[in-house]
């Protein structure tokens, strides 16, 4: 039988690891969507379909296997053998990869509150923050879902006390369905652009610290009189 042609969706998505399930996950759904095939994933085995129906679903649950297996590298594919079905070679590969368990959620909880940002892209420990989150509430149950404010205060207890400034403007909202994710994102981005643009201004006061001498014109710089360029 001739192999099918190779899609070229499936050359951008990263081989499964030890440590990226969830976006590897979020991905293949993705491609599943785009492929039409994602149903056959939610497909409850006690649903009664029709002889025709059933040859549409055997159809469809082929090319959700293939997709699996092809975002799966030779490392773990020994973990979808035996499956003949795409929804139990995904609940194989997440009873390995996304384990729920106490220990789990502990080990992710002490990353989180162990993380903190001193320097550089504000948005990269954004999207750091928002792994570990999105971590932690796969490793717990349905019940156990993070509320929006959790998520925030997670966010905040990585911030430094110049952020501090934030967290007490925050305290102040009466309204806590607007304390978002996004919202508090956005406060902390404009606080650290302030930041950063006042560091840069006094980097160039620098510049021009002294003062000029009697004899002296002015900044060869900038022209004035009461100071000169280093």
């Amino acid at each position: 039988m001739a192999t099918p042609p190779a899609n070229p969706s499936m050359t951008a998505i990263p081989q499964l690891t030890n440590v990226n399930f969830h976006n590897w996950k979020f991905r293949v759904h993705c491609l599943m969507d785009k492929e039409g095939c994602r149903e056959v994933l939610d497909l409850s085995d006690d649903i009664k379909l029709s002889e025709e129906q059933k040859k549409a679903v055997t159809q469809l649950d082929k090319k959700a296997r293939w997709i699996i297996v092809q975002c799966v590298s030779d490392k773990h594919i020994e973990i979808l053998k035996g499956h003949t079905k795409a929804k139990d070679m995904m609940g194989a590969l997440e009873k390995v990869f996304a384990r729920k368990s106490p220990v789990s959620k502990l080990f992710i909880m002490r990353k989180l509150l162990q993380m903190r940002f001193n320097d550089g892209d504000l948005q990269d420990h954004f999207v750091k923050v928002e792994t570990l989150i999105n971590e932690l509430q796969a490793a717990g149950t349905a019940q156990s879902k993070l509320e929006e404010t959790d998520k925030v205060c997670y966010l905040l207890l990585t911030m430094p006390d110049t952020f501090n400034n934030v967290t007490v403007a925050i305290e102040t909202m009466t309204d806590a369905t607007e304390i978002t994710m996004d919202f508090v994102k956005g406060r902390l981005l404009d606080t650290y652009l302030r930041m950063k643009n006042g560091h840069q201004h006094r980097n160039e006061d620098d510049g021009c610290a002294f003062t000029a001498p009697n004899n002296s014109s002015g900044c060869f710089e900038c022209g004035d009189e009461r100071h000169y360029k280093k």
